[in-house]
């Protein structure tokens, strides 16, 4: 399928804000470096200042920063542009085919904030974060072990939404707490072509078992040299080929240790996400490229998203400077070690597949900088590390997350009294695995996988 113009996909993805669904680029693993353009132009800091109503799903107690109440809505422009997969055995190349910036991934979100006194209340839409590839249809990806190219697409498109409500109290002059609970959507497409190789792993390691005539009717069609494909994907803009509600929250807390000095700090809960399910198809190749597909019911168990917790610290040496630092550790050992895929083919029977991924916990630092130039006009900076989460051995083509340090530039612009403009760009540095160890990887199409992105984003905020 072709990608859709730009004005059908912000259209789509305007309702998609509403009906939690699109497609985003992964950053801090499953989640973007920073939340809004205040936060992102500042390395993706926000635990201790404010960055607007983005707070709600960062440390809410940041809400009464600003007196006023206000609303802001924004956009986010992503694509992987250092996406890129090499056969290590020949040298042979597949590149993303998505582009800065008309073949990105545009995420609007927005928020409202409401002031009175020592409380603020906010509600609003953001995208945590996502992860996508699309490697087209003819690369080594596409080619089963017996050397024969399938021509079937490759690729990931994943999103993960929350919609908070929020309430922030200033306890004392010097003391905010604040707390948050979040409806969570998370929406996933995935078309994953395995190798025999790669399944006679996961069969001789227990994790590809079934029930019926599936399996039985497969193996001698895939043989030794063909392979099965995973196409859970939905060809529409404004649906995910996997799709499950949940809900999470945090709580936060912000102590002004002295007028240029705060201290924050945050604890985010894991979700609590049902199983996600959906409808695709699943593809039986021969060695000799011969397909046999049947339409399938997909579902992902147990797929969370993990708690994490953090502090951070802001500072004002001068008036005009903000400068701010923060801690996070995200704990992904505890949701994801495995993909546990099920698939129901009516008339065929079920397969129950489980993908290693034994992710490790990560700490996550950032600086940021901000400096007021004038009245109107803000100038920032900021730098992002983040630890490694998966074994090189567990990582999927599809599934990129390798980036570990990103660059934030942004500016900040007062248009009025009541309306400000907020933009940044981030630059996620390409970092790269490799890995041709089944069942993640291919022994016969082993790769080095690259990744990095370049994300623009967009805020407006309105004063009432």
């Amino acid at each position: 399928m072709s990608r859709p113009t730009l004005s059908r996909r912000l259209a789509a993805l305007a309702l998609a804000t509403l009906t939690p669904l699109g497609a985003a680029r992964a950053t801090d693993i499953y989640s973007f470096e920073g939340i809004g353009a205040v936060s992102m132009g500042m390395g993706g800091t926000g635990v201790a200042h404010d960055i607007g109503g983005s707070a709600m799903i960062v440390n809410p107690a940041t809400l009464t920063a600003r007196p006023d109440s206000y609303v802001d809505a924004g956009i986010k422009v992503a694509a992987p542009t250092g996406l890129e997969a090499a056969q290590t055995a020949t040298g042979e190349k597949a590149r993303g085919k998505d582009t800065f910036p008309f073949h990105s991934y545009y995420v609007p979100q927005g928020g409202l904030v409401w002031r009175k006194d020592t409380v603020a209340v906010g509600a609003g839409v953001y995208a945590q974060g996502g992860f996508g590839t699309d490697y087209g249809h003819h690369s080594f990806l596409s080619r089963v072990p017996s050397g024969v190219n399938t021509g079937l697409r490759q690729g990931s498109e994943a999103m993960f939404l929350r919609a908070p409500l929020a309430v922030a109290w200033d306890a004392t002059p010097e003391l905010t707490v604040a707390g948050a609970v979040d409806y969570v959507r998370a929406g996933m497409g995935v078309r994953l072509l395995q190798g025999a190789d790669q399944l006679g792993a996961l069969i001789a390691q227990g994790r590809l078992t079934g029930a019926g005539a599936l399996l039985p009717t497969a193996a001698p069609i895939i043989g030794a040299g063909g392979g099965i494909q995973l196409d859970i994907f939905d060809p529409s803009i404004v649906r995910s080929g996997l799709e499950g509600n949940g809900v999470s929250g945090r709580l936060g807390a912000t102590w002004k240790v002295r007028p240029d000095t705060t201290i924050g700090a945050f604890y985010q809960f894991r979700t609590a996400l049902e199983d996600l399910t959906g409808d695709g198809r699943v593809v039986v190749v021969s060695p000799t490229g011969a397909q046999l597909a049947a339409a399938a019911k997909y579902t992902l168990r147990d797929f969370q998203l993990p708690a994490e917790f953090g502090f951070g610290i802001t500072h004002s040496p001068i008036p005009e400077l903000t400068l701010a630092f923060d801690y996070r550790r995200a704990q992904w050992s505890q949701v994801m070690k495995n993909f546990n895929v099920r698939v129901d083919v009516p008339g065929l029977g079920t397969v129950w597949e489980t993908l290693p991924q034994h992710y490790n916990d990560i700490n996550i630092f950032a600086v940021g900088a901000a400096y007021r130039v004038t009245e109107a006009l803000t100038l920032r900076a900021g730098f992002r590390w983040a630890g490694k989460a998966a074994p090189d051995q567990d990582f999927l083509a599809i599934v990129p997350v390798t980036i570990r340090n990103h660059l934030g530039l942004g500016a900040g612009y007062a248009i009025s009294e009541a309306l400000r403009m907020d933009a940044a760009y981030s630059h996620g540095f390409q970092a790269c695995v490799n890995n041709g160890t089944p069942p993640n990887g291919s022994a016969v199409n082993p790769g080095r996988f690259c990744n990095g992105t370049d994300i623009v984003a967009l805020n407006l905020t309105a004063r009432f």
